[in-house]
């Protein structure tokens, strides 16, 4: 396990079950990915454009979806590559628990498996804000979708 940048906590007004099928949609949609093509059920490529100060710098993206335990757990690890020179490797980790009255706790994690040493002081905050971004998404993709 790698360095926890955030995590996020909240309850959804919906089976497990319901949200264990809206989770692989609202993980990508999350993720604002772009030329998304899937090479298999748990393998993905993909851009990401990140802004970075006064420009936008593409990154490649490689995502496996791993560690998948129905209705309980799903964790994507996400190896990302920008310039031949940026590399890191992140994941988003979900787990559902059952609560009262039907609803589901949702209580996502991202950690910080690796980043190139040069770019670690530039690029960690843009990181933690972006793994924020994408919890804070992954919320109201499945409130909505629920």
């Amino acid at each position: 396990m790698g360095e926890i940048l955030t995590n996020r906590k909240f309850l959804i007004e919906a089976p497990a079950q319901r949200i264990w099928k809206l989770l692989g949609r609202a993980i990508f949609d999350s993720l604002e990915l772009e030329g998304f093509q899937a090479q298999d059920d748990r393998n993905f490529d993909a851009l990401l454009r990140v802004k970075l100060a006064f420009f936008t710098l593409p990154m490649q993206v490689k995502g496996v979806m791993t560690d998948i335990t129905p209705l309980k757990s799903l964790t994507v690890r996400l190896e990302v590559k920008g310039l031949r020179v940026i590399h890191l490797n992140q994941e988003v980790t979900i787990a559902l628990s059952p609560a009262n009255g039907g609803k589901t706790e949702v209580f996502c994690q991202v950690s910080l498996e690796k980043i190139t040493p040069l770019f670690r002081p530039v690029l960690l905050g843009k990181v933690r804000s972006f793994g924020e971004h994408i919890l804070e998404s992954l919320e109201e993709q499945l409130r909505r979708l629920a």
